[in-house]
């Protein structure tokens, strides 16, 4: 997604784009080797819809007539945190909701559109190409899937006067850099073990209720259980139960997988199930920590190379923000095009991480909240703690008060950026439970 979107930003400003793909994709929408998440739940946050339908008119109304439902996740969703629903409230927060496949096959559509961006398909990086001063990377060295004479597949030489990085998680560009002398950036990693398991389900007929959507998030520090329900294309559910600490839900046992769900802090989504027929295998997938590589902290980095996306700041999936940062990153290469009418690479990679930073305090943060969680010692000090409490005083308030409800989904839709967390709304709530405990306090001693 972060190469197709960046790709689009990159047609606005260059005579030529090429997106390299490993895969061959699909003819209609349908997994693919290179998105191992695909059949897992994939939330596109609020932020990331307006956008998606910014840079893709038209997008929405595809979605639509592909039958993906819409969710208003103020009054049409079920949100527990720590076992407590969370009060309905009115909000204009809506997202069209659907598989990954779908969405990225129509996102795909609409970036083959433009007439200067070419994909190509079944062609696998070896390698950066650096100028022979060893300051500038001029291109990529491409199996591209052509036979030599030898019978081999031939490697070829891309010249680019732009090389993006958005090849994921497995990104190479440490390996390559360091092979041109390069130093390998820091890296700041945040485990929670966290694995989830994905089932797809056939919405049952008569099913009636007052929501669309369930989150079901886990309770610090005795129930690490999460699940949630997401409605998506042709009357479907994907149904996603994951574990924290290593306490990771079953992908090999229909009895199993249920099981689990019935340990979930709330009993909703396992009811639910009792009613539904699942219509596909149970999927498994574990590699979830957060990973950031700083390559904005680099003294020395080559002009006209820049990584993007996952391959230099990963984030937790199970908090659905992958794919709106995808989207904010790509604004942000449009802007930095905009204003400075070439690209200035060590700048621009600092832009990138201030659009990552705020997202990554918000995944990071709630996976610190468990005690099972290795972090480095930095993101493990005093401010980090104190945060901690301030934000369970804040969750309190929340599952009691529907405009604080209201104010913290913004912040997780990243409508309202997180310094919102001190709302007067949420601020004054927290201030009056301090002072309660305060009070209460003294009355025992007395």
């Amino acid at each position: 997604m972060t190469g197709m979107l960046a790709g689009r930003m990159l047609a606005d400003h260059y005579e030529k784009v090429t997106i390299v793909e490993r895969d061959q994709f699909p003819v209609e929408p349908g997994f693919r080797k290179g998105v191992p998440q695909a059949p897992h739940i994939h939330v596109l946050l609020v932020r990331g819809q307006q956008l998606l339908n910014e840079l893709f008119p038209g997008l929405d109304a595809a979605l639509a007539e592909a039958s993906a439902p819409t969710v208003n996740w103020g009054t049409e969703s079920i949100n527990v945190p720590g076992g407590i629903r969370l009060p309905c409230f009115e909000s204009e927060m809506i997202t069209r909701t659907c598989s990954r496949n779908l969405l990225e096959w129509h996102v795909r559509r609409r970036v083959a559109e433009f007439t200067n961006i070419t994909m190509r398909e079944k062609c696998r990086v070896e390698g950066l190409v650096m100028d022979p001063a060893g300051e500038r990377v001029a291109g990529i060295r491409v199996y591209s899937g052509d036979v030599g004479d030898d019978g081999k597949m031939a490697t070829e030489i891309w010249e680019a006067d732009l090389v993006i990085d958005t090849s994921g998680r497995h990104s190479q560009t440490p390996k390559w850099m360091q092979e041109y002398g390069y130093d390998a950036p820091q890296e700041t990693i945040v485990n929670s073990f966290l694995g989830y398991a994905t089932q797809w389900y056939k919405t049952p007929e008569d099913f009636e209720a007052d929501w669309k959507a369930i989150l079901i998030s886990g309770r610090p520090p005795d129930n690490p259980r999460y699940g949630g329900i997401y409605p998506i294309e042709n009357n479907q559910w994907i149904v996603t139960l994951a574990g924290i600490g290593g306490i990771y839900p079953p992908t090999d046992d229909q009895e199993a997988f249920l099981g689990f769900a019935r340990q979930l802090a709330n009993p909703l989504i396992y009811q639910a199930l009792n009613r539904a027929e699942p219509i596909s295998p149970i999927h498994g997938f574990r590699n979830t920590a957060n990973r950031w590589r700083h390559y904005e902290k680099l003294d020395r980095w080559p002009t006209n190379f820049i990584v993007m996306g996952d391959a230099f700041c990963t984030f937790n999936p199970a908090y659905g923000q992958g794919m709106t940062v995808s989207a904010l990153s790509a604004v942000a290469l449009d802007h930095h095009l905009r204003t400075h009418r070439s690209v200035d690479a060590p700048r621009l990679q600092k832009d990138l991480a201030r659009a990552s930073k705020n997202v990554w305090r918000l995944a990071t943060g709630e996976d610190l909240r468990w005690e099972t969680t290795e972090a480095d010692a930095s993101a493990l000090g005093f401010t980090t703690r104190l945060a901690h409490r301030y934000v369970e005083k804040v969750r309190l308030v929340y599952q009691s008060n529907s405009n604080a409800a209201r104010i913290f989904f913004e912040i997780a839709h990243l409508i309202r950026p997180p310094a919102q967390l001190f709302h007067p709304t949420l601020l004054g709530g927290v201030l009056k439970q301090v002072l309660s405990d305060l009070i209460g306090r003294k009355t025992e001693q007395a």
